[in-house]
C-alpha cells in the first residue's frame, strides 16, 4: 500500500511516496535511527531546545519518513533530488533544513500507512504509579 505526500509553496514543489513498512524497511529504519543519534551529537547545537527539537525530528520523524520513501519528484526543494525512488537517501541535516510544510504532510502521509511507527509518550512504571499514588494520597510509602 502506498500514500503520496505533495508540498507546493508556489515556488517550490515536491511530491514523496511513502508505503507501508515491511520487515527490511523497518529495519532500515532502525538503523536510520542509528545514524540520526550520531547526527543530534554532532551538530553542536548550544540551545537545550533546539537539541531536544532536533532529537525528536531526527530520531523519529527522520528514520520513519526516508525508511519508507519509495519516489520523490521535487522541484527548488534545497536538499531534495529532483527524482529519486527505493534509494532515496538524505542526510539528517538536510532533513532539519526541509520546509515544515513539507515535512508534516510527510510525517503524516507515512503514520497513516505505519501507525506503528508513532511516536508514544512514554508510560510509568508500576512503581512510579504507586509512588504518585502514595504521594497524592499524602501517605509515606514503606
Amino acid at each position: 500500500m502506498e500514500q503520496q505526500a505533495s508540498y507546493n509553496d508556489g515556488a517550490a514543489h515536491a511530491q514523496m511516496t511513502v508505503r507501508a513498512a515491511t520487515a527490511l524497511t523497518g529495519m532500515r529504519r532502525a538503523l536510520l535511527q542509528g545514524r540520526a543519534a550520531e547526527a543530534v551529537d554532532a551538530l553542536g547545537f548550544t540551545a537545550d531546545t533546539l537539541q531536544s527539537a532536533a532529537r525528536v525530528l531526527l530520531f523519529f520523524h527522520y528514520p520513519a519518513c526516508v525508511a519508507a520513501t519509495v519516489a520523490v519528484a521535487s522541484a527548488g526543494v534545497p536538499g531534495l533530488p529532483e527524482q529519486a525512488g527505493t534509494d532515496f537517501d538524505l542526510a539528517p541535516a538536510a532533513f532539519l533544513d526541509l520546509p515544515e510544510a513539507l515535512v508534516d504532510a510527510w510525517v503524516n502521509a507515512v503514520y497513516s500507512l505505519n501507525p506503528h511507527w508513532m511516536p508514544r509518550p512514554a508510560q510509568p512504571s508500576d512503581a512510579e504509579k504507586k509512588d504518585d499514588a502514595a504521594s497524592s494520597s499524602g501517605s509515606v510509602p514503606g
